[in-house]
């Protein structure tokens, strides 16, 4: 049973302690089913405000009788958690563990048709041209790789870029350095003294630049 599912499956089941409890009628998908956020006990979270017109009790008291209706239904449901007018659920352990055994059974679980979500751009690992490259490069290659081709699985179109030798503040440093240093040689064949400009004394680039090894 995917997330989707269990959130379906919970919205059903909440309409149906709503009658129970209540004696009133709700369509399912008005009920809304959330992600339990990190800080606050569950897995799944029903938003009870809403259903406060219908009970004609308090927040709190609505969760309550919803969540022990739900926990004495569904077996999936192991317990609850009433935040004012909110009630957080928590799924059995065995429900995630049938889960992944579900999908690891779909040869194309997770896959979508390409083209099917918005396109994308992911950028790696353009690496700094004025530097050494190291092995970290490679890390960020593969993981920029990795990246693009599960985007791409799940049916995004991915442009996958890499800016390599892009002109920045340090590239205008290092010209300036390029520059001021011929100027210095010239400076020393006329016999004229002048303060250094300053730049960026990238050593590698420098080296290339003056064809030495």
């Amino acid at each position: 049973m995917s997330h989707a599912v269990l959130d379906v499956f919970l919205q059903e089941a909440a309409a149906t302690a709503v009658t129970r409890c209540f004696g009133a009628h709700v369509k399912p998908s008005d009920i809304s089913v959330q992600r339990t956020r990190k800080e606050f006990p569950g897995d799944r979270t029903l938003v009870v405000f809403p259903l406060t017109r219908l009970s004609r009790l308090s927040p709190e008291a609505t969760a309550e009788a919803l969540g022990k209706s739900i926990l004495e239904d569904v077996p999936d449901v192991v317990s609850y958690h009433v935040v004012k007018g909110f009630l957080n659920l928590t799924v059995r352990p065995g429900y995630w563990v049938a889960a992944l055994e579900e999908a690891g059974a779909q040869s194309d679980w997770g896959r979508g048709p390409r083209g099917s979500l918005p396109r994308v751009m992911v950028e790696y690992s353009s690496p700094n041209t004025n530097k050494p490259l190291h092995l970290g490069h490679l890390r960020n290659n593969f993981l920029g790789h990795a990246v693009a081709e599960m985007l791409s699985a799940i049916g995004h179109d991915v442009v996958k870029v890499q800016i390599i030798n892009d002109r920045g503040i340090q590239i205008d440093m290092e010209l300036a350095f390029l520059v001021e240093d011929q100027f210095q040689k010239v400076q020393h064949v006329a016999g004229i003294e002048c303060g250094r400009v300053g730049g960026h004394q990238g050593r590698d680039i420098t080296a290339l630049a003056r064809g030495e090894d």
